[in-house]
């Protein structure tokens, strides 16, 4: 960012992801970026609005970005700019351009959760209880991993049946299995002991469930790869 003559505007670099203000090349600089995308306020806009976001920012970029992916603007435009395009990264698919889901938003993620993870503490630790919280849990995962997927990498709709199966099988079979074997673990057990087990085994269902939840729903990529593009767009294979 440089100061400019004109109207009390500066200089910003807005071309790729520079107007985030963040090094994406280091982690600390990648963790920040994405601690403001996946921020719970970015997801309470409307899909109207997003679209709104989209327009304004590419009429912006269109009109006073220059070839060197600069632009003068004030410090309000910019903000403004930088909040549309942080949105928009919580938001849009970055391959298709289509409006993810809502509740399948990375910025969705803590808010969608809470109930889940609450209803996962406080009910009975019985089985049937295990298998539904953990099936709902998955399910959800699963629509997480599909809604932010690489669309350059296609998946039938029998594909995705099979992952779907996949993942929330696999939290269901480990999830009903370690509660089955928390009546040996936990036999005899009293107190911060017992406590401590009961919280491992739904850590452990969960883990595993989650890993396998990832593989399965992204199967697809892992098989036939992802387009790699650089900071500008340009697709390279």
């Amino acid at each position: 960012m440089t100061s400019s003559g004109d109207s009390g505007k500066q200089t910003y670099q807005i071309s790729g992801t520079k107007w985030s203000g963040y090094d994406l090349e280091s982690f600390w600089g990648r963790l920040q970026y994405y601690r403001e995308v996946t921020s719970p306020e970015k997801s309470f806009y409307s899909e109207d609005s997003i679209r709104t976001f989209a327009k304004e920012a590419s009429a912006l970029e269109k009109s006073k970005m220059n070839e060197k992916g600069e632009a003068h603007l004030t410090q309000q435009e910019f903000e403004d700019y930088r909040l549309k395009k942080l949105v928009m990264a919580s938001s849009v698919s970055p391959d298709s351009g289509e409006t993810i889901m809502w509740a399948t938003r990375t910025s969705a993620f803590v808010p969608t959760n809470i109930p889940i993870i609450v209803g996962m503490l406080c009910s009975p630790p019985t089985q049937m209880y295990t298998v539904f919280w953990q099936w709902l849990n998955q399910t959800y995962n699963a629509g997480l991993n599909y809604g932010n997927r690489n669309a350059s990498s296609t998946q039938t709709t029998s594909e995705l049946l099979q992952a779907y199966c996949i993942a929330t099988g696999t939290a269901i079979g480990v999830a009903g299995s370690l509660r089955a074997m928390s009546g040996l673990m936990l036999k005899g057990q009293t107190g911060g002991i017992a406590q401590f087990l009961t919280y491992f085994i739904g850590y452990a269902a969960v883990a595993s469930s989650s890993s396998a939840n990832v593989y399965a729903m992204r199967m697809g990529e892992i098989k036939s790869g992802v387009a790699v593009r650089d900071e500008e767009g340009n697709e390279y294979g």
